[in-house]
């Protein structure tokens, strides 16, 4: 059963010089108990696809589409019932852990503040289950860090918080954006590790935004590849980095540094350009003019999603490529 499903989701921004489309026709969905990686370059329109999930989007902002969860159309309920939604039934793990937190507020006030207003907790009871949701997401001596703020804890220890927060009235949904960004290596791994575990403890959903295609293939069980505001394929994790097909996704994984490669030896093979900025709906394939592979077509004919070997795989591109991916490693 899906969780979610996103269909024909559009974001359009008013500025000084015209729209811009940040997210055009997006569709996906999520299943029950699945980890769903969303993944792209900066600026691809990622993380304002997941914000107007939620109503969070900007004001100078349109949104258009259709966004279900559970049955029901976020984008046409009230305000009022999104908030009862939001925290309760879909939690969000913001990017920057240090911005999203008060620092005006002790940490274990901030987590209690969630139990007490969506489940109606009196403060003692509250108190014992941030203790309980602390430890949970790993957070060493929880009891005595209920009293701190923010900024003495390390990044990773507020990233922790920030998970804390969003199970604490076990969601159906969790929506993580860049949960690992600016963490080292030791910490990331752990903050997916704890992702993976939580999901399997409580059975919830989560979508992860991320460029990183190393934690793709750590966490994901499928991955929705986005450009230029589009969903440009979508496979199994397994199926994805096996048979990469579409030109921006063998670009990105080959923009990956390889075991064993040595840096002096390989220069990392970049996608060259930039992503476009759309003025309006694309009405040719926006990535034409990056792609080696790119015909006449290309630029006269949107391509939509269709499906190609592999179960659950589909790519829209005029001119998918089949053959294995080589990725050069050093000696």
């Amino acid at each position: 059963m899906n969780v979610l499903e996103v269909a024909d989701l559009g974001v359009t921004f008013a500025t000084e010089d015209g729209p811009v489309v940040a997210v055009d026709r997006l569709d996906y969905e999520v299943r029950e108990g699945e980890i769903l990686a969303i993944v792209g370059e900066s600026g691809c329109g990622k993380s304002v696809g997941v914000l107007s999930l939620l109503g969070l989007q900007p004001g100078n902002s349109t949104v258009s589409g259709r966004v279900s969860y559970r049955g029901e159309d976020l984008l046409t309920v009230s305000e009022s019932r999104l908030r009862g939604l939001r925290g309760r039934d879909i939690a969000y793990i913001f990017q920057d852990p240090m911005t999203a937190l008060n620092p005006l507020m002790t940490v274990g006030t901030q987590v209690a503040e969630t139990l007490r207003k969506h489940l109606g907790m009196s403060k003692a009871a509250a108190r014992e289950r941030v203790v309980e949701l602390l430890e949970l997401v790993g957070i060493p001596a929880a009891r005595e860090r209920l009293g701190v703020y923010p900024h003495q804890l390390s990044g990773g220890m507020r990233q922790r918080v920030m998970i804390a927060m969003a199970i604490a009235c076990d969601p159906k949904l969790l929506i993580a954006d860049e949960p690992t960004t600016a963490l080292d290596v030791t910490v990331q791994a752990g903050i997916i590790e704890t992702l993976k575990e939580l999901r399997d403890r409580l059975g919830m959903a989560i979508v992860i935004i991320t460029h990183d295609m190393g934690v793709v293939a750590d966490i994901a069980d499928r991955v929705v590849v986005m450009y230029a505001g589009k969903a440009i394929e979508s496979a199994p994790v397994v199926e994805l980095f096996a048979h990469p097909t579409h030109p921006y996704t063998r670009g990105l994984l080959q923009a990956v540094p390889q075991r064993g490669q040595h840096a002096t030896a390989h220069r990392l093979k970049g996608i060259s350009g930039n992503v476009p900025v759309l003025r309006s709906t694309a009405v040719a394939c926006s990535f034409a003019d990056r792609c080696a592979f790119a015909s006449d077509a290309c630029r006269a004919v949107r391509p939509e999603p269709a499906p190609i070997a592999g179960a659950g795989h589909t790519v829209a591109c005029l001119h998918p490529q089949t053959e294995p991916l080589l990725l050069q490693k050093g000696a």
